[in-house]
């Protein structure tokens, strides 16, 4: 068993801060994989992960912001947990979030849904704040001579350290320093000091 093996990516923080060399780990194994401490499974396939996110019949959303933990609040049945999933469904952690719902609720209530996805679910401001991003990183390459990420707080290239928020939902960064070196001429802001 490798260290990959033995680790725990729903309570193991190191795999929160550095997940790559678990995620190739489980890739190598096939495109599914069984994982061996809460008794899930693992999709790392592209084709694989559409078909389950597209076949709403068969598998549920209602672990989706949770995983496996914590527990379900009934003895799965082996062959179908579609009747007891209803049955719990107001047990569930975060079962009121519409990403956890199935049909036909989730239709039911999907046009409240707002994010910058596409199609049922996307959000009307998202291309104002596209937009706005975009007019945002305009001015700052058109004032900036360079940039680079900080050795000072993260190492040298190749080397470098991020921390990551802790959630395996989610890999946003904590912070991310710049050292950002003006266009000539380009008096910077004293907001930006």
């Amino acid at each position: 068993m490798t260290s990959d093996d033995a680790a725990d990516w729903f309570t193991n923080q190191a795999l929160v801060d550095d997940p790559f060399p678990y995620y190739e780990s489980l890739r190598a194994k096939g495109p599914v994989v069984r994982e061996q401490h809460h008794a899930v499974v693992v999709v790392t396939g592209y084709l694989e992960a559409l078909a389950v996110y597209r076949d709403d019949e068969r598998f549920s959303s209602i672990n989706a912001p949770s995983g496996p933990i914590p527990p379900l609040p009934f003895t799965p049945d082996p062959y179908d947990i579609g009747p007891q999933i209803e049955h719990y469904r107001d047990q569930i952690i975060y079962s009121d979030w519409l990403v956890t719902r199935d049909r036909p609720a989730h239709t039911a209530s999907r046009s409240l849904h707002l994010s910058f996805s596409r199609g049922i679910h996307s959000c009307v401001g998202a291309p104002l704040a596209r937009a706005e991003g975009f007019i945002c990183l305009q001015r700052l390459f058109d004032q900036t001579e360079d940039f680079r990420v900080s050795e000072a707080k993260h190492g040298p290239a190749g080397e470098r350290r991020y921390s990551y928020e802790p959630t395996y939902l989610l890999r946003g960064m904590r912070e991310l320093h710049l050292d950002i070196q003006p266009r000539s001429g380009v008096v910077p802001s004293p907001r930006a000091a």
